[in-house]
């Protein structure tokens, strides 16, 4: 059994959710804690701190189900890649999205709008080389999924910058930047579909 605990409004805490209902791992969730500045995960015999740390230990420890689904060995050089851009893209809704943003100063304010749209721009060249979900080529995928059934070629690549884009996309970015980044607005849909998405990011 994990336990995680947040800062209110923080969004690690649905990337987590996301990646235990993908994996079938019970977790329970403390009150929030404004004094905390990340989320910790808390094990029997281990703490984990921050999203991309605990999506690795989530991923990567005991289980219904292998911890090759979210994080297989064969991509997890690419998948550390996008949880770097993810941790990014956390960063820029902290400083950008209510209720964090009362706390960020104008200079902080607008590094997080260049970072989301290098982030996005990086994103976009991904996904419009025909990849469904982040993380690793085709050929790799292949060798990866074991169904045809949408979702399974996901990774936590996928679940931890669609966990940190979402409030972006619904609170900031205008719909010329969303026009401008239609490939990312795909993506973030197919993800948003999944029943595991819309259970922690609610339904859009």
């Amino acid at each position: 059994m994990y336990t995680i605990q947040a800062p209110p409004g923080h969004p690690g805490q649905p990337a987590v959710l996301i990646a235990c209902a993908f994996l079938d791992k019970p977790l329970t969730m403390d009150a929030p804690d404004p004094d905390l500045q990340a989320p910790i995960l808390k094990a029997e015999d281990h703490t984990a701190h921050g999203t991309a740390d605990i999506l690795r230990y989530v991923a990567s420890h005991g289980g219904a189900l292998p911890s090759t689904k979210l994080y297989p060995l064969e991509l997890q050089g690419s998948i550390d890649k996008w949880l770097q851009l993810a941790a990014s893209c956390e960063a820029a809704a902290l400083a950008w999205v209510e209720p964090f943003a009362a706390k960020a100063d104008d200079a902080a304010r607008e590094a997080a709008k260049s970072d989301v749209t290098t982030a996005l721009e990086q994103l976009k060249v991904d996904l419009m080389a025909g990849n469904e979900f982040l993380a690793g080529d085709l050929l790799t995928r292949i060798k990866v999924i074991r169904t045809a059934r949408l979702g399974d070629s996901l990774t936590l690549a996928d679940v931890a910058v669609a966990a940190a884009l979402t409030p972006l996309f619904q609170s900031v970015l205008g719909r010329q930047l969303q026009r401008h980044f239609a490939p990312v607005v795909d993506w973030l849909g197919r993800c948003q579909k999944l029943p595991q998405f819309e259970k922690a990011l609610g339904a859009e």
